[in-house]
């Protein structure tokens, strides 16, 4: 499994998408094949279709068999139907160009060789020169500076060698500039494509070497539907891949994107189209800037560029301050922490059937309650049902489709089914549903009664005053949670009540 990589997972088991990556199309109960052997880990899974990769998730382990396979590195597909007990299958196959991660440490070492650098001083104008080798007396130097020939033995006292080491070519991200690994083959900071990727690093995890070796000579894999003919993610499949070789074929005879060179061919084929002429009048420009004059002149130009640089420096000083208090004062004014990366949309449209549905929209709920209802310091959670309806309705599920209160209660009730079991569905005082973990309702419970014994006479606002410990005022506790959860304490006889005209106010039972 060489052309597959490592997956970065949700706790709901769902994928992490990239920077301007889109779901297209979702299938399940499929199995993996590296050529005819069959991968005995990756039998059962979810398969997503991206806009820039294949990705298997495994339904047994899926933090550890989660892969995906980048479209970029696939070369053609071909489809084979089911025939009797054997399932219908997509034949994938790889690019030849995509090596392994031990061939690439190779490629890599040894294009970061140490060069030795010669420096040396001009002995008329002073200027430090550098030469690349180790100096000799046949070889015949000249300044960059004044253009004056020097012999070797007036600057033999001045020569200095260092040994650098040569940096492979930098991988720059085309869309932010972004200077990246060369073995990433996506932008680590906006996940976009990387023309300069020099290597595509495989880490296959495989317990015999040779079948591993075996594996490494196949140049095809194949994906293996069990509960669908896989004519759908076929088609999608090949209308995605057909899109990518007819941009890559608009796009041939580009030479930079953003400022960055994404085509060498194109740019060698630039630089070769000078003339000869050309050549020799720039060689013969730059030679004729020599002597007294020549220094005079690159004073000058030196100071110029100095004032120009300096006036361009405060500038931009400027500028950078300026980002950097609007930057402190959104910091402020918000009260998010952390970015939220991009989310799978979880379209009816996508799905073969309603059972499939309801598993992806449970493991939807189950991550978004997580994140948006979660206490910032004890980690519990506890929400009523129909509060959590309608925040997922307004927040995930606009320009989707709602779900209905009926499948919000379904989905719910599928988190031990799918191995959710940080998260249950359970009623309080046997009638309001609420999704809480599994110590919250004890928490809670403990939380008040303290509360109430350290302030008597509080109510329920003072009480989720109290349990707010943000200076913001954000609760991390709803009110309806609030108020069945102090009936129950009332019904259990921990807490009494006072009932006036003002509202109700509670008292810890110190009487019976």
């Amino acid at each position: 499994m060489e052309s597959w990589h490592h997956l970065e997972i949700t706790t709901s088991g769902r994928p992490i998408l990239r920077e301007n990556e889109k779901d297209v199309f979702i299938d399940y109960s499929v199995g993996l094949y590296h050529g005819k052997i069959r991968v005995d880990d990756k039998q059962k899974g979810r398969l997503f279709l991206t806009s820039q990769r294949i990705i298997y998730v495994d339904d047994i382990n899926p933090l550890k068999n989660s892969i995906f396979l980048e479209l970029n590195n696939i070369d053609k597909i071909d489809y084979s139907s089911s025939f009797l007990k054997r399932s219908a299958r997509i034949i994938i196959f790889i690019k030849k160009n995509v090596i392994t991660k031990q061939t690439a440490k190779k490629l890599y070492n040894k294009e970061t060789n140490d060069v030795t650098i010669s420096s040396w001083t001009c002995p008329i104008c002073f200027f430090d020169n550098e030469y690349k080798g180790k100096l000799t007396k046949d070889i015949s130097l000249i300044c960059e500076n004044c253009g004056i020939p020097a012999q070797f033995d007036s600057i033999s006292e001045s020569v200095k060698t260092k040994i650098v080491k040569q940096q492979a070519e930098k991988n720059i991200c085309p869309s932010c500039t972004f200077i990246n690994h060369p073995y990433l083959t996506n932008c680590e900071l906006c996940g976009a494509r990387l023309n300069h990727s020099q290597f595509s690093v495989a880490d296959p995890n495989t317990k015999n070497k040779t079948r591993t070796q075996k594996q490494s000579k196949i140049a095809y894999v194949q994906l293996s539907f069990r509960k669908s003919d896989g004519t759908l993610f076929y088609q999608s499949l090949e209308a995605l891949l057909d899109k990518i070789v007819k941009k890559d074929i608009c796009n041939k005879d580009v030479v930079t994107v953003n400022g960055v060179s994404v085509n060498d061919k194109e740019i060698k084929r630039f630089q070769d189209g000078f003339t000869s002429n050309e050549q020799l009048y720039m060689i013969q420009e730059k030679f004729n800037s020599v002597g007294i004059s020549s220094l005079e002149r690159s004073r000058e130009n030196q100071l110029a560029n100095n004032d120009i640089l300096f006036n361009s420096a405060l500038s931009d000083m400027n500028k950078l301050i300026s980002l950097a208090n609007n930057i402190e004062r959104l910091y402020k004014g918000s009260n998010t922490t952390d970015a939220k990366k991009p989310s799978l949309i979880v379209d009816r449209d996508k799905f073969l059937n309603k059972d499939l549905f309801l598993d992806e929209i449970s493991r939807d709920i189950y991550e978004y309650a997580m994140t948006e209802s979660q206490d910032n310091e004890t980690s519990n959670v506890m929400i009523t049902l129909v509060d959590l309806y309608a925040m997922y309705n307004k927040a995930m599920r606009i320009g989707t489709g709602f779900i209905s209160p009926e499948e919000m209660r379904e989905a719910c009730e599928r988190f031990p089914k799918l191995g959710l079991n940080e998260l249950k569905l359970m009623k309080i005082n046997n009638r309001i549903l609420c999704i809480c973990s599994t110590n919250s309702l004890n928490y809670v419970t403990a939380q008040i009664t303290n509360i109430v014994t350290k302030n008597p006479g509080s109510d329920i606002l003072g009480i989720n005053q109290y349990l707010t410990p943000n200076d913001d005022g954000k609760s991390n506790w709803t009110t309806g949670v609030l108020n069945e959860i102090l009936q129950n304490a009332v019904n259990d006889g921990s807490l009494v009540i006072d009932e006036q005209l003002t509202g109700i106010y509670f008292y810890k039972n110190d009487f019976w």
